[in-house]
């Protein structure tokens, strides 16, 4: 079973993306939250799936990371 991410850091995240105008690059995630890029990554790609954030790509290789509406 795998497990739970780690509430602090979801909610750092969550506050990171808050404070940075609602939009950043995974890169920019894992800098302002203190974490890997492949954690940011994995934290992400969870809370997408729960509905807390969504992504969408900017250019071909930039993957953009936004609080959905009803998260702001």
């Amino acid at each position: 079973m795998p497990k739970k991410p780690n509430l602090e850091i979801r909610n750092r995240i969550v506050e990171a993306l808050k404070s940075n105008g609602g939009e950043l690059s995974t890169l920019e995630v894992a800098e302002k939250v203190g974490i890997s890029r492949a954690k940011a990554m994995y934290y992400l790609n969870a809370m997408a799936a729960e509905g807390i954030v969504e992504r969408k790509w900017k250019g071909r290789a930039t993957l953009i990371w936004r609080l959905k509406s009803e998260q702001e």
